[in-house]
């Protein structure tokens, strides 16, 4: 029965390939020529093989399945050893016991005592009484240490100066140009040039 179907299906998808060919670019007697070639390749292979499954029967493949391996164990050769065991250790928590006190609540007893007897100071004192002023705060004030660096640098056309101290103000270079110089009075002669070595 499944070789039946299975030539079915060959034949099936042979003629189904077949039409679109013959049929493919147009009509004509040359494309079904080529349709009906295509279907006389395959059709020998088809004949022959059910040819062959009528003159061979069909044998499904046989399983052989040795048997499991029987072991024993074999017999002792001397008594063997008695085997102790322990019994397995039982662990039990003791059951949780809560008890909460009873609360207790107790007053002070009235606590009185008689006003102090005035007694009049003594006559003589060796040390009179010593007083001090309540203490003072002042406001530290911070003194900076001299400095290592110059705070002033000195160029031909102007200065650098280092202004603030660096923990109320930030350090800050500033430039101060030097002021222009004037030009000569206009009746003056100008000197001889400076000679150059």
């Amino acid at each position: 029965m499944r070789r039946i179907l299975v030539v079915l299906l060959v034949v099936i998808c042979v003629v189904a390939l077949a039409s679109p060919a013959a049929h493919a670019g147009g009509h004509g007697a040359a494309r079904v020529a080529i349709g009906l070639a295509t279907f006389a390749i395959f059709a020998p292979f088809i004949i022959a093989g059910e040819a062959l499954a009528l003159l061979v029967p069909y044998r499904a493949p046989t399983v052989v399945v040795a048997p499991p391996p029987v072991y024993s164990a074999p017999p002792p050769a001397y008594p063997a050893p008695p085997v102790y065991s322990m019994p397995p250790p039982a662990y039990s928590a003791p059951p949780p016991a809560y008890s909460v006190p009873p609360p207790t609540y107790s007053v002070p007893p009235p606590a009185y005592s008689a006003p102090p007897i005035y007694s009049a100071p003594p006559a003589y004192s060796a040390l009179p009484p010593a007083y001090s002023a309540p203490p003072r705060y002042a406001r530290q004030v911070y003194a900076a240490p001299a400095s290592a660096q110059p705070t002033v640098i000195h160029y031909p056309h102007g200065r650098y100066e280092l202004r603030g101290d660096g923990i109320a103000t930030a350090y800050q270079w500033v430039w101060i140009p030097n002021p222009p110089i004037a030009p000569p009075p206009p009746g003056a002669t100008p000197g001889p040039p400076a000679a150059s070595q």
